[in-house]
Protein backbone atom coordinates (compact mmCIF):
# COMPACT_ATOMS: atom_id res chain seq x y z
CA UNK A 1 0.00 0.00 0.00
CA UNK A 2 1.60 3.60 -0.90
CA UNK A 3 2.25 5.46 1.99
CA UNK A 4 -0.18 8.11 3.06
CA UNK A 5 1.10 11.47 3.58
CA UNK A 6 0.26 13.57 6.23
CA UNK A 7 -0.62 16.68 4.20
CA UNK A 8 -3.36 14.62 2.74
CA UNK A 9 -4.60 13.95 6.19
CA UNK A 10 -4.31 17.56 7.34
CA UNK A 11 -6.53 18.16 4.07
CA UNK A 12 -9.02 15.84 4.61
CA UNK A 13 -9.48 16.84 8.37
CA UNK A 14 -10.16 20.89 7.22
CA UNK A 15 -12.62 19.03 4.65
CA UNK A 16 -14.22 17.64 7.78
CA UNK A 17 -14.23 20.57 9.84
CA UNK A 18 -14.97 23.46 7.70
CA UNK A 19 -17.75 21.38 5.76
CA UNK A 20 -16.43 22.43 2.27
CA UNK A 21 -13.41 22.22 -0.25
CA UNK A 22 -13.35 26.15 -0.57
CA UNK A 23 -13.64 26.92 3.33
CA UNK A 24 -10.83 24.26 3.83
CA UNK A 25 -8.61 25.76 1.51
CA UNK A 26 -9.61 28.89 3.04
CA UNK A 27 -8.09 27.52 6.13
CA UNK A 28 -5.01 25.98 4.69
CA UNK A 29 -4.59 28.68 2.75
CA UNK A 30 -3.96 26.71 0.03
CA UNK A 31 -5.60 26.96 -3.89
CA UNK A 32 -8.80 24.71 -4.26
CA UNK A 33 -7.41 22.80 -6.66
CA UNK A 34 -4.54 21.50 -4.48
CA UNK A 35 -7.21 20.66 -1.66
CA UNK A 36 -8.81 18.36 -4.39
CA UNK A 37 -5.58 16.52 -5.13
CA UNK A 38 -4.75 16.04 -2.00
CA UNK A 39 -8.11 14.65 -1.57
CA UNK A 40 -8.40 12.50 -4.52
CA UNK A 41 -4.57 10.83 -3.93
CA UNK A 42 -6.01 9.91 -0.06
CA UNK A 43 -8.99 8.48 -1.77
CA UNK A 44 -7.17 6.20 -4.09
CA UNK A 45 -4.68 5.35 -1.08
CA UNK A 46 -7.37 4.53 1.04
CA UNK A 47 -9.75 3.08 -1.60
CA UNK A 48 -12.76 4.07 -1.32
CA UNK A 49 -14.81 7.51 -1.21
CA UNK A 50 -14.71 9.79 1.76
CA UNK A 51 -15.72 13.07 0.50
CA UNK A 52 -19.28 13.52 -1.33
CA UNK A 53 -19.77 16.76 -2.82
CA UNK A 54 -23.04 18.32 -2.92
CA UNK A 55 -24.97 21.65 -3.92
CA UNK A 56 -24.73 22.49 0.16
CA UNK A 57 -20.79 22.26 -0.38
CA UNK A 58 -18.79 18.50 1.07
CA UNK A 59 -19.35 16.16 3.87
CA UNK A 60 -17.92 12.94 4.84
CA UNK A 61 -19.47 9.17 3.62
CA UNK A 62 -20.13 6.52 6.58
CA UNK A 63 -16.25 5.41 4.96
CA UNK A 64 -15.24 8.83 5.54
CA UNK A 65 -16.88 8.99 9.12
CA UNK A 66 -15.11 5.64 10.21
CA UNK A 67 -11.26 7.31 8.69
CA UNK A 68 -11.97 10.57 10.56
CA UNK A 69 -11.68 8.89 14.37
CA UNK A 70 -8.04 7.33 13.52
CA UNK A 71 -7.17 9.74 11.48
CA UNK A 72 -7.33 12.50 13.73
CA UNK A 73 -5.88 9.74 16.74
CA UNK A 74 -3.29 9.74 14.32
CA UNK A 75 -2.44 13.27 13.95
CA UNK A 76 -2.89 13.77 17.55
CA UNK A 77 -0.07 10.80 18.50
CA UNK A 78 2.44 12.08 15.79
CA UNK A 79 2.39 15.81 17.37
CA UNK A 80 2.87 14.38 20.61
CA UNK A 81 5.35 12.44 19.01
CA UNK A 82 7.21 15.60 17.53
CA UNK A 83 6.33 17.59 20.97
CA UNK A 84 8.01 14.86 23.04
CA UNK A 85 11.46 15.10 21.06
CA UNK A 86 11.83 18.54 21.24
CA UNK A 87 11.17 18.03 25.26
CA UNK A 88 13.37 15.46 25.32
CA UNK A 89 16.47 17.80 23.56
CA UNK A 90 15.97 20.38 26.06
CA UNK A 91 15.10 18.65 29.30
CA UNK A 92 17.56 15.63 29.04
CA UNK A 93 19.62 16.46 31.62
CA UNK A 94 19.03 13.64 34.17
CA UNK A 95 21.59 14.79 37.11
CA UNK A 96 22.17 12.80 40.12
CA UNK A 97 22.65 13.99 44.03
CA UNK A 98 25.32 12.16 45.57
CA UNK A 99 24.78 14.47 49.09
CA UNK A 100 21.46 17.00 50.14
CA UNK A 101 22.47 19.96 48.89
CA UNK A 102 20.74 23.16 49.97
CA UNK A 103 17.59 24.36 48.12
CA UNK A 104 19.52 28.01 48.12
CA UNK A 105 22.45 26.05 45.98
CA UNK A 106 20.26 24.46 43.74
CA UNK A 107 18.77 27.54 42.59
CA UNK A 108 21.91 29.45 42.29
CA UNK A 109 22.82 26.88 39.61
CA UNK A 110 22.84 28.40 35.65
CA UNK A 111 21.82 25.88 33.41
CA UNK A 112 22.23 26.83 29.70
CA UNK A 113 19.27 27.75 27.37
CA UNK A 114 17.23 25.28 26.76
CA UNK A 115 17.85 22.69 29.43
CA UNK A 116 16.04 21.90 32.20
CA UNK A 117 17.21 19.27 34.90
CA UNK A 118 15.84 16.56 36.51
CA UNK A 119 17.40 15.55 39.94
CA UNK A 120 17.28 12.08 41.40
CA UNK A 121 19.39 10.87 44.56
CA UNK A 122 22.20 8.06 44.19
CA UNK A 123 25.13 6.66 45.97
CA UNK A 124 28.33 8.16 45.37
CA UNK A 125 29.74 4.46 45.14
CA UNK A 126 27.03 4.17 42.04
CA UNK A 127 28.10 7.26 40.17
CA UNK A 128 30.48 5.89 37.87
CA UNK A 129 28.61 3.18 36.49
CA UNK A 130 25.30 5.35 36.64
CA UNK A 131 27.48 7.64 34.23
CA UNK A 132 28.69 4.58 32.33
CA UNK A 133 25.46 2.86 31.47
CA UNK A 134 24.20 6.56 30.97
CA UNK A 135 21.27 6.09 33.59
CA UNK A 136 22.29 9.44 34.71
CA UNK A 137 23.75 12.66 32.07
CA UNK A 138 26.05 14.12 34.99
CA UNK A 139 26.47 13.90 38.77
CA UNK A 140 26.47 16.64 41.44
CA UNK A 141 29.09 15.65 44.03
CA UNK A 142 31.65 17.04 46.39
CA UNK A 143 35.51 17.50 44.39
CA UNK A 144 37.48 15.44 46.81
CA UNK A 145 39.61 13.44 43.71
CA UNK A 146 40.92 14.40 39.99
CA UNK A 147 38.84 13.12 37.18
CA UNK A 148 39.68 10.01 35.77
CA UNK A 149 40.36 9.64 31.92
CA UNK A 150 36.47 8.16 31.22
CA UNK A 151 34.95 11.76 33.09
CA UNK A 152 35.39 15.43 32.98
CA UNK A 153 34.52 17.46 35.82
CA UNK A 154 33.95 20.80 36.37
CA UNK A 155 33.92 22.60 40.22
CA UNK A 156 30.89 24.91 40.13
CA UNK A 157 31.74 26.59 43.97
CA UNK A 158 33.97 26.27 46.90
CA UNK A 159 34.06 27.04 50.19
CA UNK A 160 36.80 27.57 53.08
CA UNK A 161 37.28 25.26 56.03
CA UNK A 162 37.26 27.34 59.81
CA UNK A 163 37.70 25.82 62.98
CA UNK A 164 34.87 26.94 65.37
CA UNK A 165 35.93 27.44 68.92
CA UNK A 166 34.66 28.90 72.66
CA UNK A 167 35.74 31.87 73.19
CA UNK A 168 35.27 31.59 77.10
CA UNK A 169 37.58 30.49 79.56
CA UNK A 170 35.98 27.20 79.86
CA UNK A 171 37.94 24.91 81.55
CA UNK A 172 39.07 21.98 79.36
CA UNK A 173 37.86 18.75 79.65
CA UNK A 174 39.57 15.79 80.89
CA UNK A 175 39.76 14.15 77.57
CA UNK A 176 40.02 17.43 75.57
CA UNK A 177 37.25 19.26 73.60
CA UNK A 178 36.18 16.49 70.62
CA UNK A 179 35.92 17.28 67.07
CA UNK A 180 32.69 18.04 65.81
CA UNK A 181 30.96 18.67 62.64
CA UNK A 182 27.20 18.72 61.67
CA UNK A 183 25.59 16.41 60.17
CA UNK A 184 24.23 18.48 58.02
CA UNK A 185 27.18 19.16 56.22
CA UNK A 186 27.65 16.20 54.39
CA UNK A 187 30.25 17.18 52.56
CA UNK A 188 32.45 17.70 55.26
CA UNK A 189 31.81 14.08 56.43
CA UNK A 190 32.43 12.68 52.85
CA UNK A 191 35.61 14.53 52.37
CA UNK A 192 39.09 13.09 53.80
CA UNK A 193 41.18 15.72 55.49
CA UNK A 194 43.83 15.26 57.37
CA UNK A 195 42.36 16.67 60.46
CA UNK A 196 44.38 15.16 63.84
CA UNK A 197 41.19 13.54 64.83
CA UNK A 198 37.80 12.22 62.96
CA UNK A 199 35.22 14.75 63.11
CA UNK A 200 31.55 13.29 64.93
CA UNK A 201 29.10 14.04 63.22
CA UNK A 202 26.35 15.69 65.36
CA UNK A 203 22.54 16.14 64.47
CA UNK A 204 22.10 19.71 64.06
CA UNK A 205 24.20 23.10 63.50
CA UNK A 206 22.89 24.66 65.92
CA UNK A 207 23.77 21.51 68.71
CA UNK A 208 27.78 21.80 67.44
CA UNK A 209 27.83 25.34 68.06
CA UNK A 210 25.69 25.29 71.99
CA UNK A 211 28.96 22.38 72.18
CA UNK A 212 31.58 24.70 71.10
CA UNK A 213 29.75 27.53 73.07
CA UNK A 214 30.08 25.17 76.20
CA UNK A 215 33.45 24.56 75.82
CA UNK A 216 32.87 20.94 75.15
CA UNK A 217 34.08 20.28 71.54
CA UNK A 218 35.81 22.23 68.68
CA UNK A 219 34.12 22.22 65.57
CA UNK A 220 35.30 21.99 61.98
CA UNK A 221 32.43 23.94 59.78
CA UNK A 222 32.96 25.02 55.97
CA UNK A 223 32.87 29.21 55.56
CA UNK A 224 29.19 29.44 54.41
CA UNK A 225 27.73 27.52 57.72
CA UNK A 226 29.82 29.21 60.41
CA UNK A 227 29.22 32.08 62.93
CA UNK A 228 30.85 35.27 62.39
CA UNK A 229 33.52 35.96 65.56
CA UNK A 230 32.11 37.28 68.24
CA UNK A 231 31.87 37.03 72.11
CA UNK A 232 31.31 33.80 71.92
CA UNK A 233 33.26 32.01 69.53
CA UNK A 234 36.53 32.50 67.74
CA UNK A 235 37.05 31.26 64.11
CA UNK A 236 39.91 30.44 62.02
CA UNK A 237 40.89 28.86 58.56
CA UNK A 238 42.23 25.51 58.70
CA UNK A 239 45.35 25.79 56.74
CA UNK A 240 45.52 21.88 56.84
CA UNK A 241 42.28 21.58 54.74
CA UNK A 242 42.16 22.47 51.21
CA UNK A 243 38.59 24.02 50.37
CA UNK A 244 35.57 22.02 49.69
CA UNK A 245 34.31 22.26 46.41
CA UNK A 246 31.33 21.13 44.99
CA UNK A 247 31.22 20.56 41.27
CA UNK A 248 29.54 18.39 38.31
CA UNK A 249 30.85 15.82 36.46
CA UNK A 250 30.20 13.64 33.44
CA UNK A 251 31.35 11.11 31.14
CA UNK A 252 33.79 12.35 28.67
CA UNK A 253 31.37 11.29 25.82
CA UNK A 254 28.10 13.05 27.96
CA UNK A 255 26.49 15.68 26.99
CA UNK A 256 27.87 19.17 26.09
CA UNK A 257 26.13 21.56 27.91
CA UNK A 258 28.05 20.44 31.49
CA UNK A 259 30.95 22.52 30.38
CA UNK A 260 28.48 25.19 30.72
CA UNK A 261 27.57 25.25 33.90
CA UNK A 262 27.43 27.97 36.11
CA UNK A 263 26.84 29.02 39.53
CA UNK A 264 25.77 32.23 41.21
CA UNK A 265 27.07 33.68 43.97
CA UNK A 266 24.25 33.32 46.13
CA UNK A 267 22.84 32.77 49.63
CA UNK A 268 23.36 28.94 50.76
CA UNK A 269 21.63 28.29 54.22
CA UNK A 270 20.68 29.60 57.57
CA UNK A 271 22.38 29.27 60.38
CA UNK A 272 21.30 29.89 64.40
CA UNK A 273 22.29 33.58 65.54
CA UNK A 274 21.67 32.65 68.98
CA UNK A 275 22.66 28.54 70.41
CA UNK A 276 21.22 27.23 74.08
CA UNK A 277 23.46 26.89 77.09
CA UNK A 278 24.44 23.97 78.03
CA UNK A 279 21.68 21.94 79.73
CA UNK A 280 19.09 24.43 78.47
CA UNK A 281 17.31 21.47 76.27
CA UNK A 282 16.07 23.58 73.34
CA UNK A 283 16.30 27.05 71.57
CA UNK A 284 15.02 29.18 69.38
CA UNK A 285 17.17 30.15 66.20
CA UNK A 286 16.84 32.74 64.22
CA UNK A 287 18.35 32.85 60.59
CA UNK A 288 21.53 34.89 59.56
CA UNK A 289 21.87 34.02 55.96
CA UNK A 290 25.64 33.21 54.95
CA UNK A 291 27.12 33.45 51.28
CA UNK A 292 29.30 30.93 49.46
CA UNK A 293 32.90 31.83 47.51
CA UNK A 294 32.13 31.30 43.89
Amino acid sequence: MRAVQTDWVDTFLAIAHHAGIRSAAHALHLSQSRVSAHLAALERVVGVRLVARGPRGAHLTPAGDAFLAHARLAVDELDAAVAAARDRDRSSARVGICLPVPPALLAAIEWPAGVRPSFSEISADAVDAALQSHAIDAALEPVIRRPGPSDTQQVLWEETVVTIESALPWPPADSGPVLVVASELPLLLAADYPFSGTPEPVAHVGIVLAMVAAGQATAVMSEGAAPPPSPRFTASIDDRAPRLRYGIRASVDGPEWVGAVTCRRSPVRAIPERVPQSGSGGAVFAGAPQRVAV
